[in-house]
């Protein structure tokens, strides 16, 4: 679908092009895009299996081409909930405040099913979900009007631009401020 997950490869794709040119000062980045998360989180799974990623922070990017408001996760999870880790809230929070126009709020509930962090979250490690939703719904999700029409360019820029914002500061450590 085009925003599940179209929408969050493109930012993705975009941010790793800009790193890729203008590379940070402290942060090594990695960019993985899985597939299965709808069949299990196979894809990320299988990623964390395969590697120590013990000190790897986490950014996913998942169904943000709304229309809907740009949400970063507090939780994660259905029948269990892992805590997404405290120092990307707080830069995610720090987002939110200082830049008002990117309409970023914080997710109080689930928005659609688990995400490729959620693993992540499960064994431990440290990571955050960016995902368009309102009400807990995330626009579109899974049905046939998940098309390119039917995109908020606006949104899907909101949270390139995020990406931006939460990648910079982790590059000056603020991730490891709490």
């Amino acid at each position: 679908g085009a925003s599940d997950n179209a929408s969050g490869v493109a930012v993705v794709v975009e941010l790793a092009l800009e790193l890729a040119s203008s590379p940070l000062e402290n942060t090594r980045v990695v960019v993985l895009m899985t597939g299965c998360e709808e069949s299990g989180l196979l894809g990320a799974q299988a990623f964390l299996r395969s590697r120590d990623t013990a000190e790897w922070l986490f950014l996913n990017v998942d169904s943000v081409g709304g229309p809907a408001t740009l949400r970063y996760t507090l939780h994660e999870g259905l029948a269990t909930k892992w805590d997404c880790d405290p120092a990307l809230v707080a830069i995610a929070d720090s987002v939110a405040r200082r830049r008002p126009e990117l309409g970023l709020a914080p997710s109080e509930g689930p928005i659609g099913l688990t995400y490729d962090v959620t693993p992540v979250l499960a064994r431990g490690g440290r990571g955050i979900t960016l995902v368009a939703g309102d009400d807990g719904v995330i626009p579109n999700y899974h049905w046939p009007t998940d098309k390119p029409e039917n995109l908020d360019p606006a949104c899907v820029g909101a949270a390139l631009e995020v990406g931006r914002e939460i990648v910079t500061a982790i590059d000056r450590g603020e991730a490891h401020s709490l």
